[in-house]
């Protein structure tokens, strides 16, 4: 099963048979048959049959639509995942304190352990004494989080990881990509442009994933619920964004795959975004790392399966009403 991203603004897609057909303005053709495709992500404006939205719903198929500059518009999806005992017993468990609690503890420790595990995997050639500091404090607020006894207090110690994290990824970063903190709506540098497009592919990677296994992506843990937002996909995203999204941005920028040159410069907001012809190249980047396989769990599995593997165990865990049978994804 595969993915189709459409980042060429003069794309058009029609339907024919079981295949669908994309033209550029040249006319040129890539034809997909139907049955082959998982989702399919479109950035900015496309012309798109309404053949073809009917046989995605058919066929259940996700259809995500973004911003040339990566903002989410909507997904277009069957909806037949949805499952109400699920969602109330998903419901009820984001209500219960305890299991709140310790679910977003496994969240965030994860996500600093694998942030300290990429700092040591660079920091192992240079030895830089800021990041050797931070990898040893980043250890000490593992252990007050798992003392914490509210989230207020375990979001505080995640901020100040944050801090030390990107502070010390400055430091394996060339120069023209150094960044004073980290900026999101909207991103003000390209090192920061780059994060930022990269957890949103994630980002709806994970819902998607969400809404597959039958939870409610609405239903969140950790992170608070708001209006029109998929605060669950928050709660998993936590432990994967270093293994997965900081790493192969940090491993491009070192091996010159991107350059300021890849990059739109707006002067109205300050605002810094990739370039069309480069969110192609970050696309291929990630889909490559998301497909590449690694140990997990003592399987070896690609990082796709792995993402599936913890949705199936957050569904088993809250199932079960038992938050020690999620399976967090700890790099190696």
């Amino acid at each position: 099963m595969s993915i189709l991203y459409l980042t060429n603004k003069y794309y058009k897609l029609e339907k024919k048979y079981n295949t669908i057909i994309i033209k550029d303005k040249y006319q040129n053709t890539k034809v997909f048959p139907i049955e082959k495709i998982k989702k399919i992500v479109i950035y900015g404006k496309k012309s798109i049959s309404s053949q073809i939205i009917f046989e995605l719903l058919k066929r259940d198929i996700s259809l995500i639509w973004f911003s040339k500059y990566g903002k989410f518009l909507g997904i277009l999806d069957s909806k037949r995942h949805i499952n109400p005992t699920i969602h109330r017993r998903q419901f009820l468990l984001s209500e219960n304190k305890d299991f709140s609690l310790n679910i977003s503890k496994i969240f965030i420790t994860s996500k600093i352990k694998n942030c300290r595990i990429l700092l040591y995997k660079y920091n192992k050639k240079y030895n830089i004494d800021f990041v050797s500091k931070s990898i040893y404090k980043l250890k000490e607020y593992i252990e007050k989080i798992n003392i914490s006894s509210n989230k207020t207090e375990i979001f505080g110690y995640e901020g100040n990881c944050a801090k030390l994290y990107f502070k010390s990824l400055n430091y394996f970063l060339p120069e023209e990509f150094h960044f004073t903190n980290r900026s999101k709506r909207p991103p003000k540098d390209p090192f920061n442009s780059l994060i930022s497009f990269g957890y949103t592919i994630l980002f709806y990677e994970i819902y998607t994933t969400i809404e597959y296994v039958g939870l409610n992506p609405y239903i969140s843990f950790m992170h608070k619920p708001r209006k029109n937002y998929p605060s669950l996909a928050s709660d998993l995203i936590e432990e994967l964004r270093s293994p997965i999204i900081d790493s192969i941005i940090v491993s491009s920028i070192r091996s010159k795959l991107f350059s300021i040159n890849d990059f739109d410069y707006l002067d109205k907001n300050k605002a810094v975004y990739l370039k069309n012809k480069s969110t192609k190249k970050l696309i291929n980047i990630f889909e490559n790392k998301i497909n590449k396989i690694h140990k997990y769990h003592f399987f070896n599995k690609s990082f796709r399966e792995s993402l599936l593997f913890q949705a199936q165990s957050l569904l088993q865990a809250i199932k079960e009403k038992d938050y020690k049978l999620y399976k967090l994804l700890i790099i190696r």
